[in-house]
């Protein structure tokens, strides 16, 4: 065990228990106890256990709905495939609907008119979070907490093998409700599907594994999993629904200074591993002086700053100030439709950039292999793609800017696929 992990507290736990009573439980329960330890400072946007918008009527209406579907319990459709799925992109759900699939939501990921659950699942899910939610560190692995865990598990599976869903989907398998379900699914011999929702910025055998298939957008992506070490048959390319309405290669990329979309690096709140990467987060601001830098030496005067939705942009702009940055508030398709250039490190905006016609440069400063948060950098993003020029240095990104060294709009078709259903159908139909 290297000194990283021996210095990381979950490790320390599991390796200090010579009867084995934590391995199992602080695996399933792995993120949120990550929360306790990583979640902390004014450079998130929400404290650990702060709810995005807090108290609505709006949301208790969604949530007196939620409960009022599970009791009814009778979404199930005969004359088609029944599948859960907690997948919270309304245009992969719609998908399977005119393949003639009919999605349900569990009770414990619900959204939309079809909830799936029961009385008993209903009262452990709301004790289960609340406590999640609130309770100290000590609490989450005590004895009464893990035998509360062991008798949820028991419920779902019992509750599933009763259900005739012959497949879920997921959007991830880091957080536990997600491998409860992968594991109730696993013992009925049914398939698991997690729906990969970008360009990965890491490839870990870790993350995103636990499932039986993951569906990614495109053959590259697929490529890159593969190299990290997962079998070919895991890996599905299913392309993206959304993405299909024209052809994004023929088209010239707009590339000038006159309104430039900045965007932010972020740190993690949990760990993506056993082996934990902890940075100061003064890289978050230094990131963007060395971007500002750049762009006033070109000219530049004013530019967008977009943070992570996890990043507090006022924590942000307490260290760079107003003088050059203004938040760019925006949805990101009017943000990225109106910008004359984007700058910024490893994102899924890269693509999104390339689809509302305008220029993704990468800039992602290296030290030693790494980026300023510690983390290896991973294709396209580490310059090993010909069609996409990455930036690792200052100057480098000078010039990239002054010669307009653009990505190449090809990349889609490695990266992107059509959207086809059948990749994934015949195996649950």
């Amino acid at each position: 065990m290297s000194l990283e992990e021996q210095c990381y507290l979950l490790n320390y736990l599991i390796e200090s228990d010579t009867e084995g009573y934590f391995k199992d439980h602080i695996n399933l329960i792995k993120l949120e106890l990550d929360w306790h330890i990583y979640h902390y400072g004014e450079h998130f946007a929400l404290k650990r256990n702060e709810v995005r918008g807090g108290f609505s009527i709006r949301k208790k209406i969604i949530k007196l709905y939620n409960i009022y579907a599970a009791l009814r319990n009778n979404h199930c459709d005969s004359n088609k495939k029944n599948v859960l799925s907690s997948v919270y992109f309304p245009f992969f759900n719609d998908a399977l609907k005119k393949a003639g699939i009919n999605p349900v939501s569990p009770y414990w990921a619900p959204m939309g008119k079809k909830v799936a659950g029961n009385a008993a699942i209903i009262r452990s899910v709301r004790g289960i979070t609340a406590t999640l939610k609130n309770a100290s560190f000590q609490q989450l692995i005590s004895t009464s907490f893990q035998q509360e865990i062991k008798d949820y598990q028991e419920l779902i599976s019992t509750f599933l093998q009763e259900q005739p869903y012959q497949a879920l989907f997921l959007y991830t398998d880091q957080y536990f409700q997600a491998k409860v379900s992968i594991k109730a699914f696993k013992q009925q011999n049914r398939p698991s599907f997690i729906l990969s929702h970008g360009l990965p910025g890491i490839y870990s055998s870790y993350i995103d594994s636990k499932a039986d298939y993951l569906m990614v957008w495109g053959n590259k992506i697929k490529e890159n999993y593969i190299k990290a070490g997962f079998s070919e048959e895991k890996i599905l390319v299913s392309g993206h629904p959304a993405y299909q309405q024209r052809n994004y290669t023929q088209q010239t990329l707009r590339f000038d200074l006159s309104d430039v979309l900045v965007l932010a690096k972020a740190v993690s709140a949990h760990q993506h591993s056993y082996s934990p990467i902890v940075c100061d987060r003064g890289v978050l601001v230094i990131y963007l002086l060395r971007i500002k830098e750049v762009l006033q030496s070109l000219g530049v005067k004013r530019a967008r700053l977009r943070p992570h939705p996890t990043m507090s942009v006022d924590w942000l702009l307490s260290f760079l100030g107003d003088d050059f940055f203004t938040v760019d508030t925006q949805p990101l398709p009017a943000s990225l439709q109106r910008s004359s250039l984007v700058v910024g490190p490893t994102s899924t905006v890269l693509l999104e950039s390339v689809f509302h016609g305008v220029n993704y440069t990468i800039f992602e400063p290296v030290f030693e292999g790494k980026d300023l948060t510690g983390y290896t950098l991973v294709p396209p993003f580490d310059g090993s793609d010909d069609n996409i020029p990455v930036a690792f240095t200052d100057s480098e990104l000078l010039r990239m800017l002054k010669n307009k060294e653009s990505v190449n709009p090809e990349l889609v078709n490695t990266y992107l696929a059509p959207f086809d259903i059948t990749a994934i159908q015949h195996l649950f139909c």
